[in-house]
């Protein structure tokens, strides 16, 4: 129906894009705990003109990138959680190796680095030592290039600017308020 849909106003999906999930619990002991696709073996077919095309099933704990989050069906963040430090780290590491004034310094920390990172907080759900884990890196390398040491104390660097802070933001506020 979907895709008599979207051909009915002029586009189509990608099939070779197209995937599911399927979701169905069973009990272990009181526990509920998904079935693995080879335990539930359904097949979803989508017409395509004349033949019919299988559509894949992925595991319910399989990742999948889907509008820019690294997540699974059951909301596990493993694969977001590395995709995210590895970004923070890059920008780390480029941050060092700039050379930018401090004023760009700054400039870039809220321009690129924060909206970057901060994409995928309206869904991911990492712990505050795992935003600590995130931000590390990043955070003291955007306080060395801004004329700051990297030791600078942390309730100063999170603090709002109207009590003298820096007003760089938190990982784990932001996902929170996202």
């Amino acid at each position: 129906a979907w895709r008599d849909l979207l051909y009915a106003s002029g586009g189509d999906l990608e099939l070779r894009k197209c995937f599911y999930y399927l979701l169905h619990w069973y009990w272990d002991e009181g526990f509920a705990k998904p079935l693995f696709v080879e335990e539930f073996p359904y097949q979803l077919m989508i017409r395509d003109g004349d033949k019919y095309t299988p559509i894949v099933q992925k595991e319910v704990h399989e990742f999948h990138r889907t509008l820019g989050v690294h997540m699974n069906l059951l909301c596990h963040m493993d694969d977001e959680f590395r995709f995210v430090k590895a970004k923070a780290d890059r920008y780390a590491l480029l941050t060092q190796q700039s050379a930018f004034s401090r004023h760009e310094t700054e400039l870039a920390y809220w321009t690129s680095y924060g909206p970057s990172l901060g994409y995928s907080h309206c869904v991911t759900t990492f712990t505050p030592k795992q935003c600590n884990r995130i931000e590390q890196k990043a955070i003291a390398a955007f306080l060395q290039r801004s004329g700051f040491p990297k030791t600078f104390p942390r309730a100063m660097v999170f603090g709002p600017i109207s009590h003298g802070g820096k007003g760089f933001r938190t990982g784990y506020i932001e996902q929170g308020v996202a």
